[in-house]
C-alpha cells in the first residue's frame, strides 16, 4: 500500500512539474484588474496583464516564480511580458514592443521604434548609453546608489537603503520614502502617501492599493 502511495505521489509531482506553475494577481483600490503569471516546464515565464486602472510593480517577494523584480511598472498599456533564458520581451496593446537581452555584464534593450539602450556593469559601476547619445552612470557604494546623466550636469539621484526603509533623494530636493512592514509597503511623496497591502491564498495573490497616486 505504501509503495502504491509513493508511486502515486511521484506521478503527481511529475505531472505538476510538466504543467508548470500559474499565479493570478488580483488588484483593487487605486490599481484595478488582474495579472496572470505562468512558468512552463522549460522555465519560460509569461506575464499577461489585464489592468484597467493604475500600475503595479511585481517582485519575487510577491510572486515566487519570478527570479527578479519586474523593474518597470505594469500598467494598462502593457499586454504581455515573456521571460525566457536571457531574453525578456514586452508587448503593448498598441502593438509596440521592447526586448531586453542579458549577455554577461552587458544588457541591451531595443524598442520597436528604433530606440536602444545598453548597460555595462563593471565592479560597482553601471554605465548606460542610448541611441539619443545620452549616457548614465550608476554607482553602488555600501547602502547608497548614485545616478548621474550626461545631459544634466550637476544633477544626481541617490537611493539609500536603511533596514526596511528606502529613501530616494535628488539634487533638486526630496523625492520619496518607501517603508516595508510585513505585507504592507508605504511610499511617501510630496504629493501624498501610497499604501500597498499584499495578501496570498495559495496561487492567488491580492494587492490592494490606497492613497494618493502620482505619475511614474
Amino acid at each position: 500500500m505504501k509503495k502504491i502511495s509513493i508511486a502515486l505521489m511521484l506521478a503527481l509531482v511529475a505531472t505538476a512539474i510538466s504543467f508548470g506553475q500559474e499565479f493570478t494577481v488580483y488588484c483593487s483600490g487605486e490599481t484595478q484588474g488582474y495579472i496572470t503569471i505562468t512558468k512552463d516546464a522549460k522555465a519560460k515565464i509569461t506575464i499577461h496583464c489585464k489592468l484597467t486602472k493604475g500600475y503595479v510593480l511585481l517582485s519575487k517577494e510577491i510572486c515566487p516564480i519570478l527570479q527578479n523584480d519586474v523593474t518597470d511598472s505594469l500598467g494598462v498599456s502593457v499586454e504581455n511580458i515573456v521571460i525566457g533564458g536571457n531574453t525578456t520581451t514586452e508587448t503593448r496593446s498598441n502593438g509596440s514592443w521592447r526586448k531586453t537581452v542579458i549577455d554577461g555584464n552587458t544588457t541591451t534593450e531595443t524598442h520597436s521604434d528604433g530606440f536602444w539602450q545598453k548597460t555595462v556593469v563593471e565592479g560597482n559601476t553601471a554605465t548606460k548609453s542610448n541611441s539619443y547619445g545620452t549616457s548614465f552612470k550608476i554607482v553602488v557604494e555600501g547602502n547608497t546608489t548614485t545616478r548621474t546623466n550626461s545631459s544634466s550636469p550637476g544633477y544626481w539621484e541617490k537611493t539609500i537603503v536603511d533596514g526596511n526603509t528606502t529613501t530616494d533623494i535628488s539634487s533638486t530636493g526630496f523625492k520619496f520614502v518607501t517603508v516595508v512592514d510585513g505585507n504592507t509597503t508605504s511610499m511617501s511623496h510630496p504629493d501624498g502617501t501610497l499604501k500597498t497591502v499584499v495578501t496570498k491564498e495559495g496561487s492567488d495573490i491580492y494587492i490592494h492599493t490606497t492613497g494618493q497616486r502620482w505619475s511614474m
